[in-house]
């Protein structure tokens, strides 16, 4: 699988040896409301929903393809887990987190498995967004 490969040359560019410090986030399929991905963590994979593109604008679009530094919170909301994504372009505190709709979300990834990545991911790493094959 083409996702697989190029995660595992990411993990050796970055030089990490701990293949749950990785997240690779792809694109599924996109529609007019919402954008479907997969997420895949080493052996595991799991489904995700994202707002759909536009253009990057604040609360109302996903995020840009790309590669980003994660740390695992507690979100100060609800004091519910999240991993927070680090340095994306022209935006502030985008999480993964638990949800089902992309009305669950104002720009994050949720996932209505959060709590199985959660669980399984280590506290800082590195997340690859990638559009469509």
């Amino acid at each position: 699988m083409k996702t697989r490969q190029l995660t595992t040359q990411i993990q050796a560019l970055l030089q990490l040896t701990d293949d749950y410090r990785v997240i690779t986030i792809e694109i599924d399929h996109e529609y007019q409301n919402a954008t479907k991905s997969k997420v895949y963590v080493k052996n595991h994979e799991f489904d995700a929903v994202e707002l759909p593109w536009k253009d990057n604008k604040k609360n109302i679009s996903r995020i840009p393809r790309g590669v980003y530094a994660y740390t695992k919170i507690l979100r100060s909301s609800n004091g519910k887990p999240a991993i927070w994504l680090r340095d994306v372009p022209n935006r502030s505190e985008i999480l993964i987190h638990q949800g089902t709709k992309p009305e669950h979300s104002q720009g994050c990834i949720v996932m209505p498995e959060y709590n199985k990545l959660h669980e399984i991911m280590q506290e800082k790493g590195f997340i690859v967004l990638l559009n469509k094959n």
